[in-house]
């Protein structure tokens, strides 16, 4: 059996064995994985055959193949050979092989094994990372640029137009934005996103000046837009009309019978007012309210049970809740390993680290309008932020009386400010339950606008939503 090993030049831990070519009887291909390397690195190789100890006339021949080029021998007639240097690329591919050709006199056949690697370059080009922004809105158009070393990349204008020197004159730039829009142009690249999510821009810089594999790739995370919750889609019911009465001779003829009766009374009425008064009530005799007077007193209180136990949870409240305890992508990040070895098999042993953010719990602020102690309104939005709290959703409440200046809870009873409840509760999705009608500028011109004052705090948050009834 013939076959060679080869010593990966940059781990330098060992042999990295290569399977052989199998002898007459035994007929199989061999696949190889290409070890990476750089120019002008030393490769060091060992034949691994038991041939040498089978057969002593023996004739080797070591060649270093290019396949743009003709095959250069590296040496012959010796079953080991120590090392090599790698030579610069002038064509062709950046792959490249050690093969080793055995000719056995005695069976009058050659075989042959071989060591495929990729050479790279000795400098890739040096790229920190992408600037851009983080938070983008749908439509916007946004500017993302290469961050390099300033003595590779350098940006000088003549008139006015820029134009790139040194090493990064010989960069190609490939960008990926994540949306499916792949475009190759320099290292300032605009670029605008039609659809919410989660996108991860890529940029690839390819040095042109050799032929060697060189090129650097880095990752930038954009989230265009906000998330939104999704509810069921429901049915419209709509409701059937029942027929209560159906006009007959009996309706008519009750309607005769009560227009008589009005014109009999109507009559009398008239024939009494030309009667003589009625006589004078006696002195003695007490008021006819004062015989009927009650001991009670207005306003009357009405004591009512409480039926909030007989509602009954819906399916759509379930979906509303289970939307509700969405964990959302937090600060800190993580080192994705799985994403990581994949992307640094892809490219040829090269390491490239991947990142991924790590989730948290959602947690709500909830504003209720509450304009009097037995405000119906908020105790049905207390109701609901009670539901929601028993269903495992991380809420805090406070209540305001139709200006959002002044907000209060139990655990506040002086009550805060918005901007306390900003600079206290800033990573809280905003929820405000209301008619919000503080918010509407009354002096505005034209269509209707949104006071600055508190329309600029609650801006700050990034997710929130008005529930008006």
């Amino acid at each position: 059996m013939a076959g060679i090993g080869f010593i990966d030049p940059h781990t330098r831990d060992g042999m990295v064995p290569i399977d052989p070519t199998k002898l007459p009887g035994q007929c199989c291909k061999t696949h190889h994985r290409y070890s990476p390397t750089a120019v002008q690195d030393t490769v060091r190789w060992k034949e691994l055959s038991r041939l040498a100890d089978q057969y002593a006339d023996l004739k080797w021949r070591w060649l270093y193949v290019n396949p743009a080029n003709p095959t250069d021998t590296l040496g012959s007639n010796t079953p080991n050979t120590s090392a090599f240097v790698v030579p610069p690329i002038d064509s062709g591919t950046y792959l490249r092989e050690i093969q080793l050709q055995v000719f056995i006199p005695t069976l009058d056949s050659t075989f042959s094994t071989d060591a495929p690697f990729a050479v790279f370059c000795s400098r890739p080009p040096a790229v920190n990372g992408i600037s851009g922004p983080q938070e983008v809105e749908i439509g916007q158009r946004k500017t993302f640029q290469i961050r390099a070393d300033e003595r590779d990349y350098q940006v000088i204008k003549i008139g006015s137009k820029s134009q790139v020197i040194g090493r990064a004159a010989n960069w190609m730039y490939e960008w990926d934005f994540g949306d499916g829009t792949v475009e190759q142009g320099a290292g300032t690249m605009p670029h605008t996103y039609e659809k919410n999510g989660n996108y991860q821009v890529k940029l690839t810089v390819t040095d042109t000046s050799t032929a060697a594999f060189c090129a650097t790739t880095v990752y930038w995370d954009v989230q265009v837009g906000q998330e939104s919750v999704f509810l069921p889609t429901l049915v419209l019911q709509k409701e059937k009309l029942k027929r209560i009465a159906i006009w007959g001779w009996a309706y008519y003829l009750l309607l005769a019978l009560l227009g008589i009766g009005i014109i009999f009374h109507w009559v009398r009425w008239l024939m009494n007012r030309k009667k003589a008064a009625t006589p004078p009530v006696e002195e003695s005799s007490p008021p006819l309210y004062a015989r009927f007077a009650s001991g009670d007193k207005a306003p009357y209180f009405i004591p009512l049970r409480q039926q909030n136990g007989l509602i009954t949870a819906s399916r759509a409240r379930q979906r509303l809740a289970d939307a509700l305890r969405l964990r959302q992508e937090g600060i800190r990040r993580e080192v994705d390993v799985a994403s990581s070895l994949k992307n640094t098999i892809e490219k040829g042993g090269f390491p490239t680290v991947q990142y991924k953010h790590l989730t948290q719990p959602t947690e709500y602020l909830c504003l209720i309008d509450q304009q009097c102690r037995n405000d119906h309104q908020a105790r049905l939005f207390r109701f609901l932020t009670q539901s929601w709290h028993a269903q495992d959703v991380h809420i805090e409440v406070f209540y305001y009386s139709r200006h959002l200046t002044h907000c209060w809870n139990a655990s506040f009873p002086k009550g805060m400010g918005l901007e306390q409840l900003k600079r206290q509760y800033s990573d809280h999705r905003l929820i405000v339950m209301g008619d919000a009608y503080d918010l509407i500028d009354p002096h505005a011109l034209g269509l209707p606008n949104l006071r600055p004052s508190p329309a600029n705090v609650l801006r700050q948050w990034r997710q929130r939503l008005l529930f008006s009834p």
